[in-house]
């Protein structure tokens, strides 16, 4: 699956909702999950920056040729959480338990968090991390 195909399942694509008919449920079920999780982290103060995703192309070589804005911002289930890791943690050795796949993100540099925290608290924001060495 990708994500554009289970937002458009999600949305009522019926190509896609009798392509994978046997897992329609299960994603209702997983957005129903999504956005409860994303309330909880709206109330946790979490901050989310639903910007245009920048798309740049690049000419033979590799030069900035052009940028442009993704036509679409991003869609519900891009602000997923890391419900993975969660799953394969409480895996135990020697259960049949169903593996899953999931992305993991790089650590961010601590540079351009410390940056971050510096023009947020202009704002009245902070990431809670205290004072930054």
């Amino acid at each position: 699956m990708t994500y554009t195909n289970v937002h458009l399942l999600l949305e009522g694509d019926a190509t896609m909702r009798e392509r994978y008919q046997p897992l329609v449920e299960r994603f209702e079920l997983m957005q129903e999950l999504a956005l409860v999780l994303n309330k909880k982290r709206v109330r946790r103060g979490s901050i989310d920056f639903d910007l245009p995703e920048p798309l740049i192309e690049f000419d033979d070589w590799r030069h900035d040729r052009r940028h442009a804005r993704a036509a679409q911002y991003r869609q519900p289930h891009h602000r997923g959480v890391h419900a993975g890791g969660q799953r394969e943690r409480r895996r135990t050795p020697g259960t049949c338990g169903i593996a899953s796949v999931y992305r993991i993100h790089e650590m961010p540099d601590p540079k351009r968090v410390m940056e971050f925290e510096e023009i947020a608290t202009h704002f009245g924001v902070s990431l809670g991390i205290g004072a930054i060495p």
